[in-house]
């Protein structure tokens, strides 16, 4: 069960590209034209609710002007985007097909419904569905929104806090490294979590 927190501006994954503006439209069928922001945040977390992840962040060009009240738009894109945790890696999903910011969330929740109904039904684990999506090989565009949760997936990865330092990182790198052995995948993700704690440690 996750709760959403809604951050601007629209952070997109570097290796999507962003939907042309001629190419957008709107939903033909299934959903209101006149579609609000809080209506379509409400879709949201209704199948954020039964989503295995703790913590989602929604991020779009719209800023909130206080608790509860009216958006402004800070930027050109109505798309939306959604950051979460899950099973120790970071995962973004954006969307920009529709004209309006609000059908664009109402998309990611069909997609987080779409997600789980394959997985119900038995077509794959969650973290394959998923794989696509993973937000830790797009650190250029999420750097400047911080992560989901207090940590960094790398973080979380090598068991390190909000004060650990280059030396931790390394202690633990070294200690895994013997454990992993021969293990390529888990020797390739363990490189990349040392090298991004390497760049971001003192």
């Amino acid at each position: 069960m996750a709760n959403i927190e809604c951050k601007s501006p629209l952070i997109w994954p570097d290796r999507i590209p962003e939907t042309e503006p001629h190419l957008r439209s709107m939903p033909s069928t299934g959903v209101t034209p006149n579609l609000t922001f809080q209506q379509a945040l409400e879709f949201l977390t209704t199948e954020a609710f039964v989503f295995p992840a703790d913590h989602m962040v929604l991020n779009t060009n719209y800023e909130s002007t206080h608790e509860g009240g009216l958006r402004k738009k800070s930027g050109t894109s109505p798309g939306a985007s959604l950051h979460f945790a899950y099973d120790g890696n970071q995962y973004l999903i954006p969307c920009d097909r529709w004209n309006t910011t609000p059908h664009n969330i109402y998309a990611l929740h069909l997609m987080l419904r779409n997600i789980m109904q394959n997985m119900k039904w038995g077509f794959s684990p969650l973290n394959v569905l998923l794989h696509g999506y993973m937000a830790h090989i797009m650190e250029s565009s999420l750097a400047a929104a911080g992560p989901v949760t207090n940590n960094a997936w790398w973080m979380q990865f090598l068991g390190l806090g909000p004060t650990a330092r280059v030396g931790d990182a390394n202690a633990v790198y070294r200690s895994r490294a013997k454990e992993i052995g021969q293990d390529e995948e888990k020797l390739l993700k363990l490189n990349e979590a040392i090298s991004l704690a390497r760049q971001h440690l003192r």
